[in-house]
């Protein structure tokens, strides 16, 4: 099946879309419509305190109100729709607690919050920190749901839209007409970060978040360490979760969203001033889709074979190869360090280990690696200056390396300016192959493919676990910020990813998000973000995709089998349609919320907006 673009797949059902004048208007109709109440539903963190006080504020009337809430993620109430309201809900026991079931760290000396006096914070034990839960919303119709945490706090008290760097057609605090895989991916982006936030306050031991604060700094310094260390706790969340029995099944489905989505909040941009809602906000989506319609229309027939040839080589640069070549690299980084090493007193020179032939030598500790394992060519010269064994802590071993594989016309090379090993205790001397732990690997990745290059900064995780009696390594997070260049295109690529199934040896099940910029003619500004396998990156029906285009967001959901199609197109200010078409009928509806609006019918094989007055939009 000839691969298609959004352009293609959208336009591809609409018969004659060069439609008049006087078949199209330009400007949607005022939609009269009767107001009705919105419905709250709030979330916090399980390691927050649920019982306190929820403020509302409505700053247009200046009303306020309080409400006593004995558990405020079971707490309901009704308001009127399309307002601006501000929300603050203070716990009546402020004490936060560790969510780990790994406990949070050791504990300081006569530490009241080590309850149980073993030395750690363990689950369920205090934490020396507070936060603020605060979020500004406009409210629509049907089921809204506030998602508090550091983020929303930050985004109230700067009185700005996230939409820009989540690619949310609604703040990612704030939920409408959502589904449990929305619903969920915003409740673990809320939890990931006020982890870090907490996290980072216990540690210093002084109450307080300097999350806001931080936000302001990164502005002006790109790389401050501070605002990297909230990101880096909040990824490490995420790996804690995906590596959790109890939780990880639920969480590995909205993996490729979370990781994408929460790495986004922290790109150091100046963000807008929060949306405003005037009378022409009822317009807002029609006018979005024609933009982007008209943006991907304009790609797909000045560009059609161009763009075709730019998402197939994505495809085939980050294939199912190239992403078992990074697997493949860091276990046998590990393998080496580990089989051949001064905790077991290897005496320098030549070993043979799982394929590879490894140079050793003790001054400082160097590896220098060569083999071939699973049909691929891999080089890697490694040194570890810093070797610190505990078996109450576990080995901790330091360094930096390069190390290049290759199979056929690909070549990945990582040159890894950190290399830090976390064992879960000391090596095994007599049975090596029990030691497990995590490999952190952080430097710049150079990925090749004929014709196609992908190179920056690259952050890797690994955990090297038993699983069903053998060892296996997994990939718990991937993050690469780079350039792709080709014989076509120079463009900025996010890529993020995950193992899909961790608990299974040897999947090599990568769930995926990838971000591109794209500036093309029409669509300077465009940014695309792709959550679904690599090699289908360019079927829309094939995984979800976020536009942001002329500095407004919209979340696009295309499936179909056989000649029927449903699009789903999500806007900012709460509206969405639903267009279903089978054979060559197109039916649905748009919303505000819950609550419908306008009717799709079709006109002359158009699909249009049928209004309550009577009056029909064309919707392209």
């Amino acid at each position: 099946m000839k691969k298609t673009i959004i352009s293609a797949v959208v336009l591809a059902f609409l018969s004659g879309c060069g439609s008049s004048t006087e078949e199209q208007s330009t400007t949607p109709p005022q939609i009269e419509e009767q107001l009705e109440k919105s419905e709250f539903e709030f979330y916090v963190p399980s390691f927050i305190g649920k019982s306190g006080v929820l403020n509302i504020v409505e700053p247009d009337s200046n009303t306020t109100m309080n409400k006593e809430v004995a558990d405020i993620t079971t707490f309901t109430m009704s308001l009127d729709e399309q307002k601006r309201y501000q929300f603050k809900f203070t716990p009546s026991n402020s004490t936060i607690t560790c969510p780990l079931e790994a406990g949070c760290g050791r504990s300081i000396r006569n530490d009241p919050n080590d309850l149980n006096g073993n030395n750690e914070i363990d689950f369920g034990e205090p934490l020396t920190a507070e936060l603020t839960h605060q979020a500004s919303i406009f409210s629509v119709a049907g089921v809204n749901k506030v998602i508090f945490s550091p983020f929303s706090t930050l985004m109230f008290d700067r009185g700005l839209a996230n939409n820009r760097l989540s690619l949310t057609s609604s703040p990612v605090y704030h939920l409408t007409h959502s589904n449990q895989s929305q619903s969920l991916s915003s409740e673990y982006i809320a939890d990931a970060i006020s982890y870090a936030d907490v996290i980072t306050q216990h540690r210093i031991r002084e109450l307080g978040s300097n999350f806001a604060q931080t936000y302001d700094i990164v502005l002006n310094e790109t790389e401050n360490a501070a605002w990297k260390s909230y990101q880096s706790l909040s990824n490490e969340y995420l790996r804690i979760l995906l590596l959790d029995p109890k939780r990880s099944v639920l969480y590995s489905g909205q993996s490729a969203l979370v990781n994408s989505r929460l790495n986004a909040l922290f790109e150091p941009i100046v963000l807008s001033n929060e949306n405003e809602f005037d009378a022409d906000r009822k317009k807002a989506l029609l006018v979005q889709l024609r933009e982007a319609i008209g943006v991907l229309r304009l790609q797909e027939e000045k560009y059609s074979d161009e763009l075709t040839t730019r998402f197939n080589e994505i495809e085939v640069l980050i294939n199912q190869d190239a992403q078992r070549a990074i697997e493949l690299l860091s276990t046998s980084i590990l393998d080496a360090v580990l089989e051949v090493s001064p905790a077991k007193d290897s005496f320098p020179g030549r070993y043979r280990v799982n394929g590879l032939t490894i140079d050793y030598s003790d001054g400082p500790f160097t590896w220098k690696v060569s083999g071939v394992r699973e049909g691929y060519d891999i080089e890697m010269d490694v040194v570890m200056p810093t070797w610190r064994k505990s078996a109450s802590l576990g080995d901790k071993i330091e360094g930096s390396g390069v190390a290049k594989i290759s199979k056929g016309e690909l070549t990945v090379t990582l040159d890894l300016s950190d290399i830090l090993l976390e064992l879960d205790g000391t090596i095994d001397t007599n049975n090596s192959d029990s030691t497990t732990g995590d490999g952190i690997f952080k430097g710049t990745i150079t990925l090749n493919q004929p014709d196609a290059e992908l190179k920056g900064q690259v952050d890797l995780n690994v955990k090297r676990q038993l699983l069903e009696e053998q060892l296996d390594t997994i990939v718990t997070s991937f993050a690469a910020d780079a350039t792709l260049t080709t014989t076509s295109q120079l463009i900025p690529i996010k890529v993020y990813a995950n193992e899909r199934t961790p608990f299974t040896v040897d999947s090599a099940n990568l769930a995926f998000g990838i971000e591109l910029g794209l500036e093309l003619n029409g669509g300077k500004d465009l940014r695309l973000q792709f959550i679904g396998d690599p090699d289908m990156l360019s079927e829309l029906n094939q995984g979800d995709v976020f536009l942001l285009n002329n500095n407004k967001v919209m979340e696009v959901v295309l499936r179909t089998a056989g000649d029927n199609i449903n699009l789903v197109a999500r806007g900012e200010h709460g509206y969405w349609l639903d267009l279903k078409k089978k054979g060559k009928n197109y039916t649905g509806g748009y919303y505000l919320g819950d609550k419908q609006v306008g009717d799709i019918q079709t006109v002359r094989g158009i699909p249009g907006i049928l209004f309550p007055d009577s009056t029909f939009e064309s919707l392209f």
